[in-house]
Formats: structure tokens, C-alpha cells, sequence
């Protein structure tokens, strides 16, 4: 079968978001190839990119890439768009599809015999372990069900995937798996009002991240932390890690993530009933209003009332 070379070049394989450009090459190549592993792994990319800024086209793919990997019996594959699909169903509201999809892929994530059959088995472990890779995925899931007790409101079965996706990523040494899910946790935490336990999480997925190399969700580890900071009432830390959050997002181009920030930080000069001095960064086609002024978001199309 044909490894794709674009495969090659990536570090994080698994974690790893594609760019705009190669999405674009994704999507032209998608209509010229004709082999269906290929197929499925391009679309399983091209839902990774659109999975945080359009996700009813980061969910057609990941369906795409999931009829490939059953027709395919690929069922670690198989697995891994259960949970994609999953993630992207619980942030579309739809919270009993997203339940189905993430305990069907739990269901094939658990069994061994998956174990078995890995079309190419670097995009999963660059050490070509199958037991990892199983786990990898695993452990993901685990943090997807998390992510979408928070959603429902189940404070102990967060909890519970939350420990084990976290349980998961220290057996097989992911540092980026355990920064996500530290990441969680804090905000987990945050949202039960338990705000050191939330600082003390967002913390270790900050300095896990930096370990791992993988940076996609820095601005959105920076823009929790500044909330735990506003929520403690410590505007100064609360700012300065909000404009982190901002620089962050704008590095990675992480548009979504990047108006949350933008939205923070007005929240806490509405807070603060203050003006900000210091230079805030602007990207290309944004427009900010400081003090009682609420921001506009012209690149993203949503404009907010004054």
C-alpha cells in the first residue's frame, strides 16, 4: 500500500493539524487518487484541520474516513474515527451521537485484536509499537468521553476518563497526551470552582506541551489559565496570560481559539471597569475596542453588538 510522503515530514504524527495549503493538496488529491487507504487518512487530516473552525465539514470527513476504515476492517482506524467523530458530534450538541460514536470506538480500542492489521503504524506510534498505538487511541477516547461529561454535567465520569486518559499517557510516555488532558482537567476543575487544583492542571499541561513540542492548543492553555486567574481575582496575571493566550493563537493561526482570547481579556476590562495602555496584538482584519467596548470580530464573520 502507498505511504503518502506528505506522512513523512511529521514529527507527532497523531497529534499533529495539518496546514491550510496542505489540506488544499489534501482535497486535490482526494478526487485524482484511487486507493481508499490513502483516501482515509487524507480525510481523517482534512477533519483534523477543520475540527476546532468548521466542524459540520470536520465531521463529513471523519465519516468518510470511517466508511473507508470499515469496508477496509482496519478497526484501529476504525476506532480513531468513532472518537474524532465523537469529539466533533458533543461540540454540535448532538451529546447521545457523540456518547454512541466514542463507546463504539472504547469498545474496539479495548480489544487486543486491533492490535492487529495497523495500516501504517507510525501514524499512531513513531516507534511502530503496537501496543501503543492502541493506547494512544485509548487514551484519547478516554479524554473525549471527559470532555463530554463536561458538556452533561457529569462530575464524576469527567473525572474518571480525565484520570484514566491521564493514567494512559504516563504508561506510554505521551507527553502531549498527558498536557491534553491536564488541560481538561484544569478546566474541569475551573468549572467546579476548585481553583487551585484548576491552576495546579493547567500548569503541568503548559509544561508538558513545552516538553512535547506540540503547540496547537497553547493559546487555549494560556486563555484558561488567565480565567482561573480572573476568577481568583488577579487581574494583573489574569491580562498578562490573556495577551499570551492572544500572541499564541495568532502564531498558530487558531482563529476560533483566538477570538475566545480577544473575548477574555474585553471581559476583564468590562470587569476591571478599565482601558488597556500596553499594546495589544492586532492581526490582519480584526478590529478591537477597548473598555466598555465589546469586540469585533471581522475575520470570522461574527460581528458582536455594542
Amino acid at each position: 500500500m502507498l505511504l503518502p510522503t506528505f506522512m513523512l515530514a511529521q514529527q507527532k504524527p497523531y497529534w499533529e493539524h495539518p496546514s491550510k495549503q496542505q489540506v488544499d493538496s489534501y482535497k486535490d488529491q482526494l478526487s485524482h487518487i484511487s486507493n481508499d487507504t490513502t483516501k482515509m487518512y487524507l480525510c481523517r487530516e482534512i477533519g483534523m484541520y477543520y475540527q476546532e473552525i468548521q466542524r459540520d465539514s470536520s465531521l463529513f470527513y471523519f465519516q468518510q474516513s470511517l466508511l473507508f476504515a470499515q469496508n477496509l476492517k482496519l478497526k484501529l482506524w476504525e476506532a480513531e474515527a468513532y472518537s474524532r467523530m465523537g469529539f466533533i458530534l458533543m461540540n454540535l450538541g448532538n451529546y447521545p451521537g457523540s456518547l454512541q460514536a466514542l463507546l463504539n470506538a472504547k469498545s474496539i480500542a479495548e480489544d487486543t485484536e486491533c492490535e492487529k492489521n495497523i495500516w501504517h503504524i507510525s501514524v499512531f506510534s513513531k516507534e511502530e509499537d503496537p501496543v501503543v498505538a492502541r493506547m494512544t487511541v485509548l487514551g484519547c477516547i478516554h479524554d473525549h468521553l471527559g470532555i463530554l461529561y463536561i458538556f452533561t454535567g457529569d462530575m464524576e465520569k469527567r473525572l474518571l476518563n480525565f484520570f484514566e486518559s491521564r493514567k494512559i499517557a504516563e504508561s506510554i510516555n505521551d507527553s502531549t497526551l498527558y498536557s491534553l488532558t491536564s488541560m481538561n482537567l484544569g478546566q474541569a476543575y475551573m468549572n467546579m470552582d476548585k481553583l487551585d487544583s484548576a491552576l495546579i492542571f493547567e500548569q503541568k499541561a503548559l509544561q508538558y506541551l513545552n516538553e512535547s513540542g506540540y503547540s496547537y492548543y497553547k493559546g487555549f492553555i494560556y486563555n484558561l489559565t488567565g480565567e482561573i486567574y480572573l476568577q481568583k481575582v488577579n487581574y494583573t496575571l489574569a491580562k498578562e496570560y490573556f495577551k499570551k493566550s492572544i500572541q499564541a493563537n495568532m502564531e498558530q493561526q487558531n482563529l476560533s481559539f483566538l477570538s475566545a482570547s480577544y473575548v477574555s481579556l474585553s471581559n476583564l476590562f468590562l470587569t476591571t471597569n478599565q482601558t488597556d495602555s500596553s499594546p495589544v496584538p492586532r492581526p490582519v482584519g480584526f478590529v478591537v475596542k477597548k473598555g466598555w467596548k465589546i469586540l469585533f470580530f471581522i475575520s470570522l464573520g461574527i460581528p458582536l453588538p455594542l
